[in-house]
C-alpha cells in the first residue's frame, strides 16, 4: 500500500510591480503547493502575499505662483522700463523646479519728457533815444521752449535802462538886434550902429557865430551952404514942426512951451520969410526975434 504524502509549498514568486511608484502601493506574490498526493494532506497557508510598497513621499515639482503687479516705471517719461515677478513654490521630494522665467520686463513711460523754457542770450542794447538828456534804450531775450508741456521762461522779454544822462550842450543863439542908435551927424555923412548879444552857449555848445554888432551910413545928406527958407507950423499938441522948403532936410521941435508956441506963430504971421542958415555945431539953439523967449533945440539957428 503507497503512503500518503501531504502537499509542501513550492518557493514564493518573485513579488509584482507595486501599484504606486510612490506614495504607498500594493504588491503581491503567490505560491504554488506541490502535492499531495495518495491523499495527502493539503498545503497549509496563503497562497498569495499582499503588502505595501514605495510608501516613500512622491516628487512634488515646483509649481509657479500667480504673477505679482507691475512696479512703478523707473522714469516717469522718454522711456523706462518696468518688472513683474513671480515666485516658484518649491519642488518636494525630489521634484522639477519650476520651468519659465520668474520675472517680465516691458516698456513704460514712453512719451517725451516736458522741457521748460530756457532763455536765451540778451540781443544787443538800442541805439539810446536821446543823444543827451537822458534817454532811453532796450534789449530784448527771447525764451526756447517750453516742449511738451514744460513750463514758460519766467521773467522779461525786455529791459529798459538810462543812457545819455548828461546834460545837452547848448549852441549860441543870437538874440535880437538893439534899435539903430541916433545919428551922431545932421548932415554929411556918419554911421548908426545896433548890436546884439549872444544867448549861450551852454554845457560846451558852439558859440554864435557872426557880427556882435554893425552900422549903417546915417546923414548922408551934404550939408548946405546957403540960406534955406524954413516955414514953422504950429499944431495944437503944442509941438512945432520945421519943414524945410527948398532942401530935403526935416527935423522936428519939440516943446511945451505954450507961450513961446504962441509968440513964434505971432511971429510967423508977420514974417513967415525969414531965413535959417547951419553952422558948423552939432548943436543949435533956435532963437525968436523976441530975446527973453529962447528954446533950446538941436540942429539949426535963425541967422
Amino acid at each position: 500500500m503507497l503512503l500518503s504524502v501531504d502537499g509542501v509549498w513550492n518557493g514564493w514568486e518573485t513579488w509584482g510591480d507595486c501599484s504606486n511608484i510612490c506614495g504607498g502601493g500594493m504588491r503581491s506574490r503567490t505560491r504554488t503547493c506541490q502535492g499531495p498526493f495518495f491523499q495527502g494532506a493539503p498545503c497549509l497557508g496563503e497562497v498569495s502575499h499582499t503588502e505595501e510598497c514605495n510608501t516613500f513621499e512622491c516628487p512634488v515639482d515646483g509649481s509657479w505662483l500667480p504673477w505679482h503687479d507691475w512696479r512703478d516705471c523707473s522714469v516717469t517719461c522718454g522711456g523706462g522700463q518696468q518688472i513683474r515677478k513671480r515666485d516658484c513654490l518649491k519642488p518636494k521630494f525630489g521634484g522639477s523646479n519650476c520651468e519659465g522665467e520668474s520675472q517680465q520686463t516691458r516698456q513704460c513711460s514712453t512719451q517725451e519728457c516736458p522741457v521748460d523754457g530756457v532763455w536765451r542770450e540778451w540781443n544787443e542794447w538800442s541805439a539810446c533815444s536821446r543823444r543827451c538828456d537822458t534817454g532811453t534804450q532796450t534789449r530784448n531775450r527771447t525764451c526756447d521752449g517750453p516742449y511738451f508741456g514744460g513750463s514758460d521762461c519766467v521773467g522779461p522779454t525786455s529791459d529798459l535802462r538810462n543812457c545819455n544822462t548828461h546834460t545837452c550842450a547848448v549852441d549860441g543863439v543870437w538874440k535880437h538886434w538893439s534899435d539903430w542908435s541916433i545919428c551922431p551927424v545932421m548932415c554929411g555923412g556918419g554911421t548908426s550902429q545896433r548890436s546884439r548879444s549872444c544867448d549861450g552857449p551852454y554845457f560846451g555848445g558852439i558859440n554864435c557865430s557872426g557880427l556882435w554888432s554893425e552900422g549903417q551910413p546915417c546923414g548922408t545928406e551934404p550939408c548946405p551952404s546957403m540960406c534955406t527958407r524954413l516955414t514953422l507950423k504950429l499944431y495944437h499938441s503944442a509941438i512945432l514942426h520945421v519943414l524945410s522948403v527948398e532942401g530935403s532936410f526935416v527935423r522936428t521941435i519939440h516943446t511945451r512951451n505954450y507961450i513961446f508956441s504962441y509968440l513964434v506963430s505971432l511971429f510967423l504971421g508977420v514974417a513967415n520969410k525969414t531965413c535959417l542958415c547951419w553952422n558948423g555945431c552939432q548943436s543949435w539953439t533956435l532963437q525968436a526975434f523976441f530975446p527973453l523967449f529962447v528954446m533950446g533945440t538941436e540942429g539949426f539957428r535963425i541967422c
